[in-house]
């Protein structure tokens, strides 16, 4: 894996209510696009919805496939 940056835990506010949460600075599955939509959002402040599709994501990276559907 090189080139790629150490997996670090940072803090940071929820970008809809502001609550202290933390976060890695990467995704670890390699979720990157799941990653960069749902990052900064804390678990009071995700929809269902999202959370399913958060979820689904990241057992596509884990799986190697797309789990859109």
């Amino acid at each position: 894996m090189r080139g790629r940056s150490r997996i670090q835990v940072v803090t940071t506010n929820c970008k809809r209510c502001g609550k202290s949460l933390a976060m890695t600075n990467r995704s670890i599955y390699g979720a990157d696009e799941a990653k960069a939509t749902y990052e900064r959002i804390c678990s009071d402040c995700i929809t269902p919805g999202e959370y399913k599709d958060m979820l689904k994501a990241q057992a596509g990276a884990i799986l190697g496939s797309d789990l859109s559907n």
